[in-house]
């Protein structure tokens, strides 16, 4: 398990505008696993639905940062149809894991990479709870933790990558966030800020994950398979676990915002790229955006590059680099979720601005 130290926190500024509107519905979790992913949310005790969109409502009392949450996603155009994507927000963590497409092939053996994805990510979430199984430290203790009693715990048939992100709890930790990531998934946590000057909106990359791959294309992931696949096995196989994950330790503040992302997001879509979207969608509104449409908008732009024959993107550049030539966008599940971190009780205050 590789742990990163913690980021430098920029001195933060002044007080920017007002909340977006909220839509309220309680912490959930959710699969995408239909060719448009368009059922209707559900809530978080029912998690094998599939949901495009949920949003994170404000906890009735909260005594530390908490996160105003919106996700999105889409499967990919296939003949395979399943989109094996899965995620969940909570009050003060969230989750993404991406099942292994390509195991579809061993399905008459009980391989379901969709329901594995959807399992990992429903027993981290109930292992974040307060009165989970994870129990109280610190949130980069607690979030390696999650993906080890998923891994325990899973009784599905599958593969994934999986990345799970959590605000600390309590005093010594009110600040501190950590994220533990097992393959090519990923997170980013941006500080926009406001010139009280101009208006303009910059925003600073403060941390962000780096992917875990064996060789191009094979990504560390969770796995768990039946017996008369572990007998095909090599003897000398060796299965990627919880502790070779990476565990990221950062400082945040209010007005941060925190992306947790599958592989079909950064591979399709430049960084810089999504960085303007949420430029845009801020100079947009005089508040906060919209978690949910903001992850609806990334989404979008990271579809329309997939299915784009002729579009230059991150998986192309990396696939040349490797001796491959892949041509346009790569078609995939893709899923991003998107968190603004809140000031607690103190609604009234998240974005730095600058002098």
């Amino acid at each position: 398990m590789q742990h990163y130290p913690q980021c430098v926190q920029r001195p933060g500024g002044r007080s920017y505008g007002d909340l977006c509107p909220m839509i309220s519905i309680p912490s959930s979790l959710s699969t995408c696993s239909t060719d448009d992913c368009s059922s209707p949310s559900r809530l978080y005790d029912l998690p094998w639905t599939c949901s495009s969109t949920d949003v994170q409502a404000k906890p009735a009392r909260v005594p530390g940062p908490w996160l105003l949450a919106g996700a999105s996603c889409v499967a990919k155009q296939t003949k395979y149809g399943q989109c094996e994507d899965a995620y969940f927000v909570q009050e003060r963590s969230l989750g993404v894991a991406d099942g292994v497409g390509s195991m579809t092939r061993f399905s008459r053996h009980g391989v379901d990479c969709a329901a594995f994805a959807a399992e990992l990510m429903s027993l981290a979430a109930e292992a974040l709870k307060p009165e989970g199984a994870v129990g109280e430290g610190p949130p980069e203790q607690r979030t390696a933790a999650a993906l080890a009693r998923a891994e325990n715990e899973v009784k599905a048939y599958g593969a994934s990558t999986m990345t799970v992100f959590e605000l600390g709890q309590g005093p010594n930790f009110s600040t501190t966030a950590a994220v533990a990531n097992l393959g090519d998934s990923g997170f980013l946590l941006l500080r926009p800020s406001v010139s009280q000057d101009s208006g303009e909106v910059a925003i600073e990359v403060v941390a962000t994950s780096r992917e875990q791959q064996h060789s191009f294309n094979w990504p560390y992931q969770l796995a768990r398979l039946p017996r008369s696949l572990l007998r095909r096995a090599a003897a000398t196989s060796k299965f990627d676990t919880a502790d070779d994950c990476d565990v990221y330790s950062v400082e945040t503040q209010p007005g941060d915002l925190v992306l947790l992302y599958t592989d079909g997001f950064s591979d399709n879509l430049w960084r810089e790229d999504a960085l303007a979207i949420v430029q845009r969608a801020m100079l947009a509104q005089a508040g906060l955006p919209d978690p949910n449409a903001l992850a609806q908008e990334l989404v979008s732009a990271a579809q329309a590059r997939s299915l784009d024959e002729n579009a230059e993107v991150p998986f192309g550049e990396t696939s040349r680099q490797h001796g491959r030539n892949h041509l346009g966008g790569k078609e995939d599940d893709i899923t991003v979720v998107v968190a603004w971190i809140m000031p607690g009780e103190d609604t009234s205050a998240p974005l730095n601005q600058e002098a």
